[in-house]
Parts: structure tokens; C-alpha cells; sequence
């Protein structure tokens, strides 16, 4: 999909190295919004530009991150390397995306609260929250909590955030084009700043139908696998259903759960999907 972010808001993203502090007169504990950790995610463009031109913060400090500016511009991914893959060795790589960590990473480590927000890029998505931290799960607008994340993805900024222990919350919407993901981003922001006391707070929460925690995952050993079909998130799997053939070896579901992120990934040694069983079952 194109870019659909303004050149006026581009220049004024990169006016700012897309860094927009908000501080009040009471400066305690600190939020961080994080933004565009990759590029392509645009359901924020049009949330974060009326968050910051209308934001009031009356107590405390937010920080508004856009991370991946050049990826933002051109409408890819990233520019040399997906940023959550290297987070923990961003000191040892000299790519764009690793040097723009290390101009934001002071933020991070002075924050106590932290939103991370993303778009899923398959168009079968729904929205789901990402944390490891029970409060305010019921501030966003979705029916499934994913928990137990950092075990798959031990080296991305919410993995950082989340072992010192910070109110850490992944929000990924629907598919970047639905305008419902739009909406769900600015209202997401809004009351995720309501619960960090940044702004007035107005009660408004929602039912979690479902609590999950990830339990497996599947790294492809070979260039040559496919699906056996087409799996949304969250579809639910039985024990020994045939997900997927890796060359000739037919991997099987070990037991009853709930598939996430099932793609087909373009080399080996990638994850081709996760599972996810029920927390209170």
C-alpha cells in the first residue's frame, strides 16, 4: 500500500529525529509511545499526527518515538536490517537501523511505562495486545492477550523493556488498510496515557475474552516448505494436525492450541508459526 503520510509531516518527523518530548509541570515517572520500528505500519501515521498536534499531558513526561525514519520515507520495512532482530547486538553492527537504536536507546532505559504499537501485515489479521504485565490490559480494544513473548523474540526492544520489569504493552493492529486499525491506535494511545495519569483520565475499558501463553515455535530447517493451508490468527489447531511440510517432513501440532504468525518465510532458519495455549486451561 502507499505511504500515506503527509511531506509535511515527514519534514516534521525529521525536523525532530523523530523524537517528541512532552513535559508537564510534575515530572515523575516517564512514558514512552514507540512508533514505526518498521516502516511499512502505517495505521499510526494518521493516530500519531492528531495525538501530537491535540496531546495535553498534565503530569508526568511522554516521549514519542518514531524509530525507523528512512523506512518510513521510502514505505519499506527497513533499510538494511528488520530493527526487533538485532536488538540485542546493535552494538556490534553498523547498519542504519543499528545506529538509530543507539540514538534511542537512552529513552527507553528512562522509562517506566512503554506502548510499542505495530500493524500485522497479513490481511486475514486481527488485533491482538502483546505483554507480560496484567495491568491495564483492559484499556485496549481486544479480545486476545498474548503472553510468555519475550521467549520467542528474546532480542526485540520489548524484550529489553520488559526484564526490568516496566509496564510493557505490544499493541499489533489489524491489517494496515482497514480504517478500524486507525481508530484503534489513537484510541489505544489515548487510554494508555490515561492509565500512566498523563492525561485526564475518562474510565473506558473492555472485556478480554481470552488470555494466551506461547509455548512453541517452528524455525524452518529447509529453502523448501509451504502451509497446508491458509491460517488466520488465533485459528485453533488439534494434536498431530499436519501444519506444515519442510521439504518432506511433515511437522505436526504436538497438542491442541491456537496458531499465530503462520507464513510462508523466504529462507530457512526463520519462524514459520507459534503456538499459543490458554492460559486457564
Amino acid at each position: 500500500m502507499k505511504n500515506t503520510v503527509t511531506s509535511s509531516f515527514l519534514d516534521y518527523i525529521n525536523n525532530n529525529n523523530g523524537i517528541f518530548i512532552y513535559d508537564s509541570w510534575v515530572n515523575w515517572e516517564i512514558t514512552t509511545i514507540l512508533t514505526w520500528v518498521h516502516g511499512n505500519e502505517i495505521s499510526w501515521i494518521i493516530a500519531l499526527e492528531k495525538i501530537l498536534e491535540k496531546i495535553d499531558i498534565v503530569k508526568w513526561k511522554v516521549n514519542f518515538i518514531v524509530w525507523n525514519i528512512k523506512a518510513v520515507e521510502s514505505n519499506v520495512r527497513f533499510i538494511d536490517v528488520d530493527m526487533n532482530w538485532i536488538f540485542d547486538k546493535f552494538d556490534e553492527i553498523d547498519k542504519y537501523e543499528s545506529k538509530r537504536i543507539r540514538e534511542i536507546i537512552k529513552y527507553l532505559e528512562e522509562s517506566d511505562s512503554m506502548l510499542d504499537i505495530h500493524n500485522t501485515l497479513n490481511d486475514w489479521a486481527i488485533p491482538f495486545l502483546l505483554t507480560e504485565q496484567v495491568q491495564a490490559r483492559s484499556l485496549f480494544n481486544t479480545n486476545y492477550v498474548v503472553e510468555w513473548f519475550d521467549n520467542l523474540h528474546g532480542w526485540s526492544s520489548d524484550r529489553f523493556v520488559n526484564k526490568k520489569w516496566w509496564r510493557w504493552y505490544c499493541l499489533e493492529a489489524w491489517y494496515y488498510w482497514e480504517i478500524s486499525s486507525h481508530e484503534l491506535a489513537y484510541n489505544s494511545i489515548l487510554n494508555f496515557l490515561k492509565y500512566t495519569w498523563n492525561i485526564r483520565w475518562v474510565n473506558n475499558e473492555y472485556d478480554i475474552l481470552n488470555s494466551l501463553i506461547f509455548d512453541y515455535k517452528y524455525t524452518t530447517k529447509t529453502w523448501n516448505f509451504k502451509l497446508t493451508k491458509k491460517y488466520n490468527d488465533f485459528d485453533r489447531v488439534t494434536e498431530n494436525d499436519i501444519i506444515w511440510y519442510d521439504d518432506w517432513i511433515a511437522i505436526k501440532a504436538p497438542y491442541s492450541s491456537y496458531i499465530l504468525f503462520a507464513y510462508s518465510p523466504e529462507n530457512s532458519n526463520r519462524t514459520a508459526f507459534c503456538l499459543w495455549k490458554n492460559k486457564f486451561n
